[in-house]
């Protein structure tokens, strides 16, 4: 049984303007923040001092937001 038919049937709608600058405000953001994670990755004190799990989550964070430029690139 089909409880949400909205997640079945995603909503048709025109897309607008607005809707594609704020796409694009995301992809610039997101951008940026993989920017900077991979710089602090690529950064041998901070890797070699900080805490394992924080580089451990910064790499993960890497990884979902590359993942969610790309789908959103296509």
């Amino acid at each position: 049984e089909i409880t949400n038919i909205d997640k079945v049937l995603p909503e048709i709608k025109e897309i607008t303007e607005e809707d594609k600058e704020q796409k694009e405000k995301q992809i610039t953001s997101l951008k940026a923040s993989i920017e900077r994670r991979k710089n602090l990755l690529a950064n041998e004190n901070y890797v070699n001092k900080a805490p394992k799990d924080l580089v451990e989550t910064e790499k993960q964070k890497l990884e979902e937001e590359e993942k969610m430029l790309e789908e959103m690139i296509k």
